[in-house]
């Protein structure tokens, strides 16, 4: 049996689909946005450093170009320069607040995404870095 032989032309929201959807503003006010904050505090600086870590592995095996790297390594340390708040607004729509700070990496790197995306590449972010903030918690 089809969709068109119940008669309904509409079609069910994969997971996929739900993943895309903004999340539900109580959630995010209440859940996302203190995780956010907690994320300016203690993941701006180890965030920072694990991108600059990357972008010159990725450099030095010349899967980026120099260039490229160079453009990224600016917008890196003008992010730096800023400080975290560089990562506000928040937006319950970027998941992550990885995704805030690329957002703020994209507007200060010439070529924008198309450069910035290079940072990703061959990438595992969460456990690196939590391992990081750890780390560095532990040794205070």
């Amino acid at each position: 049996m089809t969709r068109s032989d119940l008669g309904s032309t509409h079609v069910p929201k994969g997971a996929r689909d739900r993943m895309r959807d903004e999340p539900n503003p109580v959630f995010a006010r209440h859940i996302l946005e203190p995780i956010f904050e907690i994320n300016c505090r203690l993941y701006f600086n180890p965030l920072i450093a694990a991108h600059r870590a990357w972008l010159l592995m990725l450099a030095e095996c010349g899967i980026v170009s120099r260039e490229h790297a160079v453009a990224i390594l600016r917008g890196l340390d003008a992010l730096e320069k800023a400080g975290p708040d560089v990562a506000r607004p928040f937006d319950a729509g970027l998941d992550y607040y990885y995704l805030h700070i690329e957002r703020a990496l994209v507007e200060r790197v010439p070529g924008g995404e198309s450069v910035v995306g290079n940072l990703n590449l061959g990438r595992t972010r969460p456990e690196p870095l939590a391992r990081m903030v750890v780390r560095d918690a532990l040794c205070k």
